[in-house]
């Protein structure tokens, strides 16, 4: 899991969270409302998908439906996951708090971890 380095508000410009995103270097960001709950997504392909569409702030391109995990769910559920939903990012949740987001990379890197060391397959935290 990699601590959510990049959140996103519903007002912000499309420009601004493409300026998040693109600094952030991450293929999706939260959206986060002013109590911190966490009421959409926005992937890179939301953002290149409305371009030109007169489409001007986060909360008119994010994705509200956002599939999450428990921050104690195993790596099989995660994997399952993404493969059912074609998802790059999945955040991790505490209740209704965002303490995370899990990216392919960090999958990538677990299942590396438990090949070389043995240890089996991990747990988000």
């Amino acid at each position: 899991m990699t601590p959510t380095a990049a959140t996103l508000k519903p007002e912000w410009s499309i420009g601004r969270a493409t300026a998040v995103v693109g600094r952030c270097r991450v293929s999706a960001a939260p959206v986060l409302d002013d109590t911190c709950r966490m009421v959409g997504i926005v992937s890179e392909s939301d953002l290149l998908g409305h371009l030109g569409s007169g489409r001007s702030t986060v909360s008119e391109v994010m994705s509200r439906r956002v599939r999450t995990v428990a921050e104690h769910a195993d790596l099989i559920t995660i994997i399952d996951l993404m493969l059912r939903g074609n998802l790059t990012n999945v955040p991790v949740m505490r209740g209704w708090r965002l303490v995370g987001v899990v990216r392919r990379q960090d999958v990538l890197a677990a299942l590396r971890h438990a090949d070389r060391t043995g240890s089996g397959l991990p747990r988000c935290s």
